[in-house]
């Protein structure tokens, strides 16, 4: 009786320690991303945005080196999403803005519906503002316009856009286009592609 207690004791024991083997590795793997992430701000931010977007529009990560972000489920539209902390402007002046870097990739060869860009809120401007009470200004363009307001399909870091974050003092065409006709609250953006999500799914 004693024996067979004992052997089925070290039995347990070694699901154990094969489950507390398994732990300890998945804790490790999660203090190298929690570092990584504390190391690299910009990224982890850049996530944070991404995942606001793909539920806000029912977006479903894409592959790996794809040309776009995310897949809005039936409706079968893409998303390209880029992110901006709030940077400071040159020469010391007291102004922030938005940069969005490598639009159409690296080789310029990307291609989606719709070009999300998401950038921090600069809270003394909050009230003017889509949404005062949302943590970032979110921006819809489509493809086609994407293009005209960078000034053409380019490659790399030579696709981007930079937008001051104070709207009332806008004055280039692009710049008013961008805060007049493309800027979006978050419920705007998800009640505009949960109705197509939704009359996908009806047909």
């Amino acid at each position: 009786m004693t024996r067979r207690r004992t052997t089925h004791n070290v039995g347990n024991n070694g699901d154990l320690f094969a489950r507390l083997g398994k732990l300890e590795a998945e804790n490790l793997r999660l203090r190298k991303e929690v570092e990584f992430l504390r190391r690299n701000p910009t990224i982890a931010k850049g996530l944070t945005g991404e995942s606001l977007i793909a539920k806000l529009v029912s977006g479903q990560p894409a592959p790996k080196g794809a040309s776009h972000d995310l897949a809005s489920g039936e409706s079968g539209l893409l998303f390209e999403v880029k992110y901006s902390s709030l940077l400071n402007t040159i020469n010391g002046r007291p102004y922030k803005r938005w940069v969005w870097t490598k639009l159409f990739g690296e080789l310029g060869k990307k291609s989606y519906d719709r070009l999300l860009l998401v950038g921090d809120t600069d809270p003394r401007f909050a009230a003017h503002y889509a949404d005062p009470t949302s943590p970032y200004v979110i921006f819809d363009l489509p493809y086609d316009a994407a293009i005209e307001i960078t000034g053409g399909l380019k490659m790399g870091r030579s696709s981007c856009i930079h937008l001051t974050t104070n709207p009332t003092t806008v004055r280039s065409q692009r710049a008013v286009a961008l805060f007049c006709d493309y800027q979006v609250s978050a419920s705007d953006l998800h009640n505009r592609y949960a109705s197509i999500q939704a009359a996908g799914s009806e047909i």
